[in-house]
């Protein structure tokens, strides 16, 4: 019995070891490639054709962090649909590791919105931010996105516990927390007839599809993986 006590505390120590050095090595991935930054502003499209303010803001995603260029991008894939049959009038307010009571201080549009989509939540779950606080905050910022736009859709949030980066027992936890969540963000967005929720942990399209190439830090989507959002976001458009 000892002997088999010490094989498995041998195994789970040299587990914890190479994890450890794993995770390290992609977080400080993560941290190097959050820095990046595409087009906050842009027009596109024809100017004979509708003009649509259009905006997204919320975290790392709405940034398009882990994309190669903003086209590949959760918000540059929008544009491109968008400008199809209208003018667009694009901001993006995001910022890397934005969490849902950070929007309550963040910049807003100066103007009315046709369209605004708020990438966030996922650094809640990430970071275990109390659900209560969460559930404040959400109805804080949903109520105040309500009035500066005609259709808010909210996602969120992202299957954190997918990420290969995550050790492995912390992907459990974030699959058990993940729902806890995406109910409230479900729950509160509700009270707003011009407010739509995405849920990722449950997305309206199946995730088992979207198999591409690894994200750089196995972390944020790559430029696959930001196709899975796109196709969620379009269910609500």
């Amino acid at each position: 019995m000892q002997k088999v006590f010490i094989t498995v505390a041998c195994i789970l120590s040299i587990y914890i070891i190479l994890q450890t050095i794993y995770s390290a090595f992609y977080f400080r991935r993560a941290a190097k490639i959050s820095k990046v930054r595409f087009e906050d502003k842009l027009e596109k499209g024809v100017k004979d054709e509708p003009r649509l303010n259009f905006t997204v803001t919320g975290d790392s995603v709405g940034v398009g962090v882990g994309a190669t260029i903003f086209d590949t991008s959760l918000a540059g894939r929008l544009v491109s649909l968008l400008s199809e049959k209208n003018y667009v009038i694009f901001n993006n307010l995001s910022k890397s590791g934005a969490k849902m009571s950070d929007l309550e201080s963040l910049q807003i549009p100066t103007e009315k919105q046709n369209l605004i989509v708020i990438v966030i939540s996922s650094n809640d779950l990430f970071r275990f931010t109390n659900p209560n606080k969460f559930k404040t905050s959400t109805k804080n910022v949903l109520e105040k996105y309500s009035k500066l736009s005609d259709k808010v859709v909210v996602v969120g949030p992202g299957r954190v516990f997918d990420a290969a980066a995550v050790p492995i027992p912390l992907r459990l936890i974030y699959k058990i927390q993940a729902p806890k969540y995406a109910q409230i963000l479900n729950d509160e967005a509700q009270n707003f007839p011009n407010i739509s929720h995405i849920n990722p942990v449950n997305p309206p399209v199946n995730p088992k599809n979207y198999k591409g190439r690894p994200s750089f830090d196995r972390f944020h989507p790559s430029d696959d993986d930001y196709i899975f959002w796109f196709d969620m976001v379009k269910t609500a458009l």
